[in-house]
């Protein structure tokens, strides 16, 4: 069972590329991943420059790279050295190695903007439609604080769902925010403004509540935040105040012409990038594959409980079903069965459950003291 398969670590043998590299690294350590390395030169417009020096000096800095990688006892095929235009040849890699998630630095932007994200890294992640992790410089190579803002969209689900894993698999403390909207401007002009703007808050609030009921937060140690005011400004805010390690976003893509926009406020974020910054568009980073032989009831009774360790409830009532299914008196089935319908609050049937193996048990009980006693009158 694996979460994280492949990724793509670009590379422009930068500081922060450097730091990216060291990122996909733990991640690979963590979740026993294949790390495909990839540059791209651009077209370059002066064709007095030695290209053909030039490739082979590059393909020698790769190879140093996957070196160091492979040392760490990662798993690393050959670099990808292509030339043209980077953004627009990574963003196809990732589609066609199929990967879980794109590793970038934040690269350097040439303007006096003010923004933090470059270029290159600021057009991944408008094309990309893999998840794409931007490494900020500097930034500290461990995950002891994760936060992630939600809005209650599908994309925001997906979003904590894989905060949930990473805090779950690196035992950091995860922080879900919720920034409450203004009121709209008809709503204050009525005349019990101060009223109606208390009803509208309690109103988010129930609604952040109602939202965090669906996930499954085993074994993970984390805290809500609420703030007012506008998204963007409230979530960099809060970033600042919190300094995570690590902040995890949805981000609403619409599609374009050539391209997937990113929502407006997760660009906004990822303009500043106060931290590193994980971004969920149309795909998990952290996909379920499950192993595709498996032959005994112990070893779907095994893969439920490793389900259930990992936070995928609905994906381990299915396994504890099969083994139901193929011995319906396989009491330790029910009781797992009836672990995983806790997990998912649904108390009447994990009774059931409960009650059903312990019947088993007892009419098992009761077989072996009658054998026992059968056996024992044999003898006399």
């Amino acid at each position: 069972m694996k979460l994280m398969e492949k990724m793509l670590l670009a590379t422009d043998f930068n500081e922060a590329a450097n730091d990216a590299m060291q990122t996909a690294i733990m991640l690979a350590k963590k979740f026993l991943s294949e790390i495909i390395l990839i540059h791209i030169i651009p077209e370059l417009d002066d064709i007095s420059l030695p290209m053909d020096t030039i490739k082979e000096n590059v393909k020698k800095m790769l190879e140093n790279v996957k070196k160091h990688i492979s040392d760490q006892g990662v798993t690393i095929p050959e670099p990808i050295l292509l030339t043209g235009t980077p953004f627009q040849l990574i963003t196809v890699n990732g589609d066609v190695h199929n990967v879980n998630v794109i590793i970038i630095g934040e690269g350097e932007r040439p303007d006096s903007s003010g923004y933090r994200l470059g270029i290159t890294a600021g057009r991944i992640i408008r094309t990309s439609k893999k998840p794409v992790w931007i490494v900020k410089k500097g930034s500290p190579l461990q995950l002891k604080k994760i936060m992630c803002p939600v809005d209650f969209s599908d994309s925001s689900e997906m979003a904590l769902k894989n905060a949930i894993h990473l805090a779950r698999k690196f035992e950091a403390e995860l922080t879900v925010l919720n920034v409450v909207k203004p009121p709209s401007f008809y709503l204050k002009m009525t005349p019990v403004v101060k009223e109606q703007q208390k009803k509208w808050k309690e109103y988010q609030i129930s609604e952040f509540d109602e939202f965090l009921k669906k996930f499954d937060f085993y074994k993970v140690k984390w805290n809500k935040a609420i703030r007012d005011g506008n998204p963007a400004e409230g979530i960099l805010s809060f970033i600042s105040q919190y300094q995570p390690d690590l902040t995890v976003m949805g981000s609403i893509g619409r599609t374009g012409i050539a391209r997937l926009l990113i929502g407006s406020v997760a660009e906004k974020v990822t303009r500043e990038l106060t931290c590193s910054t994980l971004l969920v568009k149309a795909e998990a980073p952290f996909q379920l594959k499950l192993d595709e032989k498996i032959a005994t009831i112990e070893s779907f009774l095994k893969q439920g409980h490793e389900l259930l360790e990992t936070g995928f409830a609905p994906e381990a009532v299915e396994k504890f079903e099969y083994c139901i299914e193929s011995d319906v008196l396989f009491a330790p089935g029910w009781e797992g069965l009836a672990k995983a319908y806790s997990r998912l609050d649904r108390e009447k049937e994990s009774q059931k459950c409960l009650d059903q193996a312990r019947s088993i048990r007892q009419k098992l009980w009761e077989k072996k003291v009658e054998f026992e006693i059968r056996k024992q009158m044999k003898k006399t």
